[in-house]
């Protein structure tokens, strides 16, 4: 890689990048779309198990290939700022980690799209309690609160048990990366530049 090519060279990665990017996104929303599709959830599932840790260890090393060329390309510094940062984050042994937060994340929102309640003879989902609970009949606003409550506290128990695991896992990352903390490990990994480096 030279400065004659780097910049098709980036193109080709960015390409594929989003490539990878949209359909872990799509599946991502087709599985919270519809949290009872088996086929989504399987799918997704698959992406994870499969395709996840190889991506990850792939792209570590093309950017870690970019970054020991030293060739920095017109109008991207603050991109090569973000590999920077991705590469010193990287672990190998928080791949497996990060797939199991993706996981839980997905659990937790499988819960939530599973929440509906009976209101007015129909079973609706339980966002369908927010406008309710904002009528002039106060009557019918206790009614859509206490609704909305009960079905809430059902899946108190399972969504407290994804909490607890999702921060002990988070810890765990943050440690292998060096960390003190997630929330510091958190900060640097959203490239926080502008608060980081106190211009803000």
């Amino acid at each position: 890689m030279t400065d004659a090519n780097v910049e098709g060279w980036l193109k080709q990665w960015s390409q594929l990048s989003a490539l990878v990017d949209e359909t872990h996104s799509w599946l991502q929303i087709l599985t919270q779309r519809d949290t009872s599709n088996q086929s989504c959830q399987e799918r997704r599932a698959r992406f994870l198990d499969e395709l996840f840790g190889p991506i990850q260890r792939a792209d570590q090393q093309v950017k870690a290939h970019l970054l020991k060329s030293s060739l920095s390309p017109e109008g991207f510094a603050i991109p090569l700022q973000k590999l920077r940062v991705d590469s010193e984050l990287f672990r190998e042994e928080n791949v497996a980690l990060l797939n199991q937060e993706n996981k839980l994340v997905e659990e937790y929102f499988r819960i939530h799209g599973a929440q509906n309640v009976l209101w007015d003879g129909q079973e609706v989902a339980i966002t369908r309690l927010s406008p309710e609970m904002e009528s002039l009949d106060r009557s019918r606003r206790e009614r859509a609160w206490q609704t909305f409550s009960e079905r809430k506290l059902q899946d108190r128990e399972a969504l407290n048990e994804i909490w607890v695991k999702l921060m002990h896992l988070r810890q765990q990352i943050a440690k292998h990366a060096s960390f003190p903390s997630y929330g510091s490990y958190r900060w640097k990994q959203l490239c926080r530049f502008d608060y980081i480096n106190g211009r803000v």
